[in-house]
């Protein structure tokens, strides 16, 4: 499932975060940046690294949660998926 629907991995980490289930959350959003990864999808991966850095921040793995940003960072990113624009977009989902 990791490479053939790196999206709906990405969204289960989302989902997973939404109920506050860092772990898991962590675990999707880093097999979706693996399968963005293999199908060769920069955007999607940056996306995916630049959410699977706040579960690890909050976990309190604040060393990798700031290289996993960092690295989405130099990616190309949706306006919305930038954390600038986290704050402001209501449904950074839907911000496509």
């Amino acid at each position: 499932m990791v490479k053939s629907r790196p999206r709906l991995c990405y969204l289960l980490g989302v989902c997973a975060w939404q109920r506050g289930v860092a772990d898991e959350a962590s675990d999707w959003l880093q097999r979706a940046a693996a399968g963005f990864v293999a199908l060769g999808d920069i955007v999607g991966q940056g996306e995916a690294l630049i959410d699977l850095g706040i579960p690890l921040i909050w976990r309190g793995e604040l060393t990798k949660g700031l290289e996993i940003t960092r690295q989405a960072l130099e990616l190309p990113l949706l306006p919305c998926s930038r954390p600038s624009s986290r704050a402001t977009c209501p449904r950074p989902s839907r911000c496509r």
